[in-house]
C-alpha cells in the first residue's frame, strides 16, 4: 500500500537546533559560576503534531532539563518513551484520576503539575489525604497574558499555603509572555511585574525551584528574559525568525537564522489532465484555462490540513527530471486532492509519479512552511498542528545537504505575504 503523502521529519535538525538554543543560552553575561538557563522542550499536540514519542527520545539525548506538555495524558505518553527527564503538564488539572493512574508507573516522580488557583490546589490536597503519593509543582502567574496562571496576589497567598505542606513541592515558578514576537515594550513590562513578585515571595522559595519565563520569541529576543529555563516549542522545530514583526530589535536574530527546518511534506502527481483554452478546473469553476494546459492531480487536501483558503494562491515544486519546478495551485483545493498546473514543465517530462513537495523545507522556497502559512492566513503553530494523522509520520536522521536541487521558476506562480495583526494571523506560543 502506497502512502499519499507523508512529512519527512528531520530528528538531525532538532538536535541542531537544541544546540543552538545552548549556545544562546550559554551567551548570557554572568558570573562563570552561574549556571547557564536550562532549556525546556515544549511537546504539547502530540509535538506539534509531529509525533512527541517520536521526538521526545532525541530530545532526550540532546540533554534538554524538561518537557512540557499540556495534559497528563500526553505526559502518560512520554513517560514510557524517556528515562530522565521532568516532565510538566500546563493545564489546570482539574480531575485527578489520571494521576492516581500513574502513581504506579515507573516516572512517576519525574511529573510536574502546574498550579493556576487556590481550588485546583485545594483538589490536589484532597487526592494527597486520599493516598496519592507526594507530587511536584509549578506555579503559573499571570502577568499579563490572562489566559491561565493566579494574578501575583493569588499566586503569593499560593506560594504560602504550598509551603506549608511538606508533600507538595514547588519545584518551578513561570509567567508566559503574550507579544514577545512583536512588542518588546509590552514583553519586558511583563518581566518587570514577574520580577516584582519573585521579590515579594523570593524568601519561600526552595532552593531548586526552577524559574522560567521565555517561550522561544522571549528566548531569542534578549537574554535578559532567560532566568532559570526558557521554553521552546517552535525554535527548536526550526522556525522562530518568520514570526518576528521586529526582527532587527531581536538580540539573537543570527541565532535565529541558524535554526534548521525540520519538516517537509513530500507527495506524488497521480493524474495528468490536458486541456483546451476555456475549460474551467475544481468546485465552482473557480479557474479557467486561458492557453493548453497540462494540469497536475496531487491527492493532498483540506482533509490532510492543506488550507482551502490556498486555493488559487498556493504553489508547491514537482520534480522534473533532476530539477525542481514550481507548479501554482489552481483550482479550488478539495478535501483529498488540489490540482496544479504543469504547462510549463518541459512537454515531454513524464509527471504521473513525479515526486511533488507540498511544504519545504527551504526558507528561500514559496512553498517554505511558515511562507505558506502566512499566505494561507494563519501561523505556522496551526498549520503544523492542523495536518492531518493519515498523512505518514517519517522520522529519519539523515543530515541536511549543504545545497539543495536547483529550482527553476516556471509559470504563473502568487507571491505569499505575511499577515499583519490586523488579520488576526498573530503568533502565539507554549
Amino acid at each position: 500500500m502506497t502512502d499519499t503523502s507523508w512529512l519527512d521529519i528531520d530528528l538531525d535538525a532538532l538536535r541542531h537546533n537544541a544546540g543552538i538554543l545552548r549556545a544562546v543560552l550559554g551567551a548570557a553575561p554572568g558570573p562563570s559560576e552561574t549556571p547557564a538557563p536550562g532549556l525546556c522542550a515544549v511537546l504539547k499536540a502530540d509535538g506539534y503534531g509531529l509525533g512527541a514519542q517520536k521526538l521526545a527520545p532525541t530530545l532526550e539525548h540532546a540533554r534538554v532539563d524538561m518537557f512540557a506538555v499540556y495534559t497528563l495524558r500526553e505526559a502518560a505518553s512520554l513517560l514510557f518513551v524517556t528515562s530522565r527527564t521532568p516532565i510538566l503538564v500546563l493545564m489546570p488539572t482539574a480531575g485527578l484520576e489520571p494521576l492516581r493512574d500513574l502513581r504506579r508507573s515507573p516516572g512517576y516522580e519525574r511529573l510536574r503539575l502546574t498550579i493556576h488557583s487556590r481550588e485546583q490546589l485545594r483538589e490536589l490536597r484532597a487526592a494527597l489525604d486520599a493516598g496519592l503519593p507526594p507530587v511536584s509543582v509549578h506555579l503559573e502567574v499571570d502577568t499579563g497574558m490572562s489566559r491561565g496562571g493566579a494574578s501575583p496576589s493569588d499566586a503569593s497567598m499560593l506560594v504560602r499555603e504550598i509551603h506549608s505542606d511538606p508533600r507538595v513541592r514547588l519545584a518551578g515558578v513561570f509567567s508566559h509572555f503574550a507579544c514577545a514576537d512583536c512588542d518588546p515594550a509590552l514583553t519586558a513590562a511583563q518581566g518587570r511585574r514577574f520580577d516584582e513578585w519573585l521579590s515579594e515571595v523570593a524568601p519561600l522559595l526552595p532552593a531548586q525551584c526552577v524559574v522560567h519565563l521565555a517561550n522561544s520569541f522571549g528566548a531569542l529576543r534578549s537574554s535578559r528574559h532567560h532566568r532559570g529555563m526558557v521554553r521552546a516549542g517552535l525554535a527548536l522545530l526550526g522556525y522562530a525568525v518568520e514570526e518576528f514583526d521586529d526582527p532587527a530589535t531581536f538580540q539573537h536574530r543570527d541565532a535565529a537564522d541558524a535554526l534548521r527546518p525540520a519538516v517537509r511534506w513530500m507527495s506524488s502527481v497521480i493524474h495528468e489532465t490536458r486541456l483546451e483554452p476555456g475549460a474551467t478546473v475544481g468546485y465552482g469553476a473557480a479557474w479557467r484555462a486561458t492557453r493548453p494546459s497540462r494540469i497536475g492531480l496531487v491527492p493532498v487536501g483540506y482533509a490532510d490540513g492543506y488550507p482551502l483558503s490556498l486555493s488559487n494562491r498556493g504553489v508547491v515544486r514537482v520534480r522534473a527530471r533532476s530539477e525542481w519546478a514550481l507548479a501554482p495551485v489552481v483550482g479550488r483545493v478539495s478535501m483529498d486532492q488540489i490540482t496544479v498546473d504543469l504547462t510549463d514543465l518541459p512537454d515531454d517530462a513524464p509527471l504521473v509519479g513525479a515526486s511533488v513537495e507540498v511544504l519545504s523545507d527551504d526558507r528561500a522556497a514559496p512553498n517554505f512552511l511558515p511562507t505558506v502559512a502566512h499566505t494561507a492566513g494563519t501561523i505556522t503553530h496551526e498549520l503544523l498542528c492542523r495536518l492531518s494523522p493519515r498523512v505518514v509520520r517519517r522520522h529519519h536522521r539523515t543530515a541536511a545537504e549543504a545545497t539543495g536541487p536547483r529550482v527553476v521558476a516556471l509559470g504563473s506562480v502568487p507571491r505569499s505575504s505575511r499577515p499583519t495583526a490586523a488579520t488576526g494571523a498573530g503568533t502565539t506560543g507554549v
